[in-house]
C-alpha cells in the first residue's frame, strides 16, 4: 500500500464513520450498504484485526486472509437476504473479535488456505449479520456498498500493519489486536 492510497483510505472511513445520516443497524436500505460496516463497533473491529493480521502475515497470506474474508461475507448476506439463518450470528461475530484479536497478538502467521478457512468461517456471520439487516429492494447496490467498505476497512488494517513494521511499533498492532479480542468477551457476556 502506498503513501497516497494509505491516505486515500483513512481519508474514505473517516468520512463514512462520520456520517450520521444513516443507521446502519438494523433496517438500512441498499443505500446504506456502505455505512453499514462502520454502524457497529464490532465489524470495525473485526475488519481493522483481519487487516493487521493479514498485514503481520508474509507471502500469500496477506492477500487470501482479506479476499476469503470477503468472499465469505458476500455469501453469508446471500444467505441472510434468501430467508437462510445461522444460528448464533452475533455469538460468532464476538467470537470472531476475541480469535481475529488474538491472532494479531500473538502475530500468528498461518499459511494462505488456512488463513483464508479462519476468516471465511467468521465472516459468514459479519455477511448474515449484513443481510439479515438489508430492508428494501436494491441488495445488490447494498452488497457492493458494504464490500466496498469492508475492503477500505481491511486495507487500513493492512496498511497499518505495514506502517507500524516500517518503524517497529509492532507492540501497537499487538495492543490493537489485545483491545478487539476484550471487546469481542465484552460483547460475548455483555
Amino acid at each position: 500500500m502506498t503513501r497516497k492510497t494509505g491516505i486515500f483510505t483513512f481519508v474514505l472511513i473517516a468520512a463514512a464513520m462520520a456520517s450520521t445520516a444513516v443507521q446502519a443497524h438494523p433496517g438500512a436500505g441498499a443505500g446504506a450498504g456502505f455505512v453499514h460496516p462502520f454502524g457497529g463497533i464490532d465489524h470495525i473491529l473485526a475488519l481493522l484485526a483481519v487487516g493487521l493480521w493479514a498485514g503481520l502475515s508474509k507471502g500469500a497470506t496477506r492477500v487470501a486472509v482479506p479476499a476469503a474474508f470477503l468472499a465469505a461475507m458476500i455469501a453469508g448476506a446471500a444467505l441472510a437476504m434468501s430467508g437462510i439463518r445461522l444460528p448464533g450470528i452475533e455469538t460468532g461475530i464476538a467470537v470472531s473479535l476475541v480469535v481475529f484479536g488474538l491472532l494479531v497478538v500473538a502475530a500468528l502467521r498461518l499459511g494462505p488456505a488456512a488463513g483464508a478457512a479462519v476468516a471465511a468461517g467468521f465472516a459468514l456471520f459479519h455477511g448474515a449479520a449484513h443481510g439479515a439487516e438489508m430492508a428494501g429492494a436494491g441488495a445488490l447496490v447494498y452488497i457492493a456498498g458494504f464490500s466496498a467498505a469492508t475492503l477500505a476497512i481491511q486495507l487500513s488494517g493492512i496498511g497499518l500493519a505495514t506502517l507500524l513494521s516500517r518503524v517497529r511499533a509492532a507492540a501497537v498492532a499487538r495492543a490493537a489486536g489485545a483491545v478487539t479480542a476484550v471487546s469481542g468477551l465484552a460483547l460475548a457476556l455483555g
